[in-house]
């Protein structure tokens, strides 16, 4: 997969040991490593795949993943906002 065509949010793991997870690619570790969070973004800890082990979620595996982890996901979101207005 190459930078232009992965973009930050929903990924498939292709390869590798969390083959066949749906996560959220949220950052680069190192150039090749991409930070994944399997669970809630920005708050559970995260995994590091190499980026030609994923690919872009379709809509319905990143729909899945939302529904999955919904007031988690919620809760991370109002925490970060709620961060940034402090600041």
């Amino acid at each position: 997969m190459t930078d232009e065509e992965l973009e930050w949010g929903y990924v498939a793991i292709t390869r590798g040991r969390y083959k066949g997870r749906i996560g959220y690619y949220d950052d680069d570790a190192e150039r090749d490593l991409l930070v994944v969070y399997l669970e809630t973004p920005w708050v559970r800890p995260y995994v590091l795949v190499r980026r030609s082990s994923v690919r872009v979620a379709t809509d319905v595996e990143a729909q899945s993943f939302q529904r999955e982890h919904e007031n988690d996901i919620a809760h991370a979101r109002a925490k970060r906002l709620l961060k940034e207005e402090i600041r």
